[in-house]
């Protein structure tokens, strides 16, 4: 009897893992929809679509750089594309919505919020992600960071980047745009570092 109930665990140990290993598929299953969306306008979990700068902890993590050899601030920003068939590329625009800061400090949300000045910064007009490739970084340049510290000193510097018109997939009209707050006392009080 005692070899019987082996003989039939064994059996049913046997089937049952050839009905597990059967059931695993080999070929790759393509998940998700192929959506652009800006990652740093998610920073907040979906609260709202501000990206504080600065941000992290030290140079390594940083969310910017600050080039005191070149007299630049470099904002880190990007373009991502969800889902796995996403390997086609694509090219958005990017531009600013000046209403939409404007509002939010004509509604006084973020206290000495002012809007970044138009002959302190530089962005790219468009941004290419690659044939097999997921996302692209771009940057926002604060060109002269001497007369952007004296100029914004004591306020939250404000801009709303946008990306629109997808060349490829459709674009997350709920994460096409951030709001960089950049906190210009804590901007001036790091360090500067040059990256080689």
């Amino acid at each position: 009897m005692k070899r019987n109930t082996i003989g039939v665990t064994s059996f049913v140990t046997i089937a049952l893992l050839y009905v597990l290993l059967s059931g695993c598929d080999k070929k790759s299953t393509n998940y998700g929809l192929n959506v652009i969306y800006m990652p740093s306008s998610a920073v907040s979990g979906g609260l709202n679509l501000n990206y504080p700068v600065p941000a992290g902890l030290d140079s390594a993590t940083y969310n910017f750089t600050k080039d005191s050899l070149n007299n630049k601030v470099t904002v880190f920003l990007g373009v991502s594309v969800s889902g796995q068939q996403a390997s086609n590329g694509f090219t958005v625009k990017v531009s600013v919505n000046k209403d939409t800061t404007n509002q939010i400090i004509a509604g006084k949300s973020i206290a000495n919020a002012i809007l970044l000045p138009d002959n302190l910064y530089s962005l790219p007009t468009s941004v290419t992600v690659p044939a097999n490739m997921n996302s692209a970084s771009f940057n926002l340049q604060i060109d002269d960071y001497n007369s952007f510290k004296t100029i914004c000193k004591g306020k939250m510097a404000l801009l709303t980047v946008v990306i629109n018109s997808p060349s490829n997939y459709s674009l997350n009209t709920n994460l096409n745009k951030t709001v960089v707050i950049i906190d210009v006392n804590k901007l001036i009080g790091i360090k500067p570092y040059h990256i080689y």
